[in-house]
């Protein structure tokens, strides 16, 4: 947790949740408050496991030479003693948004590190794929990098002259029953004003004019990316265990191209314009946050 504390993107983007999505579990950190990793015990671990680790919860899947059969008997070996769950209700707390303007200030700090972002779409959403190539076209930038300058996202190429900009990276975290888009980033003081709005503008023009190269380029990025997570049976099993608990079945690679294939310029600007404007947002800034936009004026920049 220590160690999680000193890089502050993970900072920003746990307050990001705790105020998006307070009143619900989606508020909470993975790790959970410092008194209560003190305080844990052999006997909440026991519970924890007796509680959660059951049929429903789990999955056991392999890849390469594996023999089904084999497989099979091994998990009824070494399985056949869990707890099937049948009486088991799978219940969860539901995510719910809300918009939230959070500034932390900090006088003491060089840079500013922030997020701003709107309410995205859960796992199995139709919208999920679509603002993944959204997300792709936004991109990132990192003056730091050699290729930095030289990224073929429109935002990046916008926000590279503006020395108070040190870096950005657009994401996509799905939930669920919710999820959250937006831009992580880190500046100078004098560049907060012009980064939001940038990244407004940005959103804005997807709207209604974002080109089939970069939707092309995108979608070519994305499932190249896809591919070479699945870089050996280590991933590959933990893609299946994913996809069977969020899908409930494995989507398979011809499909996932197929979905992918089928998103247009038309997809891409439906998606911005249901998710991106005319919402609530969700920001979180902490530094010297005194050149940041008020809530209104980013509303108001985000007005389609």
């Amino acid at each position: 947790m220590e160690e999680v504390e000193q890089n502050l993107q993970e900072v920003v983007l746990d307050f990001l949740h705790m105020h998006a999505f307070r009143g619900t579990s989606l508020s909470r950190t993975i790790l959970g408050p410092e008194e209560n990793i003190k305080s844990l015990t052999r006997d909440d671990l026991i519970g924890y496991v007796q509680k959660y680790y059951k049929g429903p919860r789990m999955v056991l899947a392999g890849a390469g030479g594996i023999d089904h059969d084999e497989l099979v008997k091994l998990a009824d070996k070494y399985f056949g003693i869990v707890d099937s769950g049948e009486n088991d209700i799978l219940s969860y707390e539901a995510g719910k948004f809300s918009e939230t303007y959070n500034l932390i200030q900090n006088e003491d700090m060089d840079c500013v590190y922030g997020c701003l972002a709107v309410e995205g779409t859960s796992w199995t959403h139709y919208g999920n794929l679509p603002m993944q190539v959204l997300n792709t076209i936004t991109g990132q930038f990192d003056r730091s990098q050699a290729a930095g300058l030289l990224t073929p996202s429109r935002l990046a190429q916008r926000i590279s002259h503006n020395a108070g900009i040190n870096s950005y990276l657009s994401f996509t975290a799905n939930y669920k029953d919710t999820g959250l888009a937006g831009v992580y980033f880190s500046a100078e003081p004098s560049g907060l004003q012009t980064m939001c709005e940038a990244f407004c503008n940005e959103w804005q023009k997807l709207c209604h004019s974002v080109t089939q190269a970069e939707v092309d380029r995108a979608k070519r990025w994305l499932f190249t990316n896809m591919l070479l997570m699945l870089d050996g049976s280590t991933p590959i099993c933990e893609d299946i265990g994913r996809q069977l608990l969020c899908y409930g079945r494995r989507i398979t690679i011809p499909e996932l191209e197929a979905i992918i294939n089928a998103i247009t310029v038309d997809t891409i600007q439906s998606v911005c314009q249901k998710y991106f404007v005319n919402k609530p947002i969700a920001c979180t800034i902490i530094g010297r946050t005194q050149n940041w936009p008020d809530l209104d004026k980013i509303k108001s920049m985000l007005t389609y």
